[in-house]
């Protein structure tokens, strides 16, 4: 069981699948305290802002050392970074209003939804484009 939870681990899509629930569940977490801090005070958008805020940073540190593994400099990644989560940010705040303020969906529920359809889009992106493929390391980290 160890060697097929090894060999696993080795896979950058299982990486990428295990710690982008991590990371969504960190998120849904922080969405969840900034929810119950602030909806009294701000509207949805103000509150899912604040609670991606919090995990943008977070996130990167887990891409880039657990699941693409790569050695290039911070500065050269990490605007990258931004940019895609921004053009996500878009997506997903766009998506989370039309959700929960028009349709009134769960406020929850719909963030877990809209983060699987913006999963394979991610990946892609990230793969091809903020951690190059020639950047990152499928392997055991050396």
């Amino acid at each position: 069981m160890l060697t097929f939870i090894t060999k696993a681990w080795q896979q950058r899509i299982i990486r990428y699948l295990i710690v982008g629930s991590w990371n969504t569940f960190f998120s849904l977490i922080m969405l969840a305290l900034s929810h119950k801090a602030l909806k009294s005070v701000f509207g949805t958008g103000a509150i899912f802002t604040t609670a991606w805020l919090i995990s943008l940073f977070q996130s990167y540190f887990t891409h880039k050392s657990i699941i693409w593994r790569t050695s290039t400099v911070v500065h050269r990644e990490l605007p990258k970074f931004f940019i895609v989560a921004g053009a996500n940010y878009i997506a997903n705040l766009a998506l989370i209003v039309v959700l929960v303020d028009h349709l009134k969906f769960q406020l929850i529920l719909s963030q877990i939804a809209i983060v699987a359809l913006l999963t394979v889009i991610n990946y892609t992106v990230l793969r091809l484009w903020t951690f190059h493929e020639r950047h990152a390391h499928d392997g055991v980290i050396h």
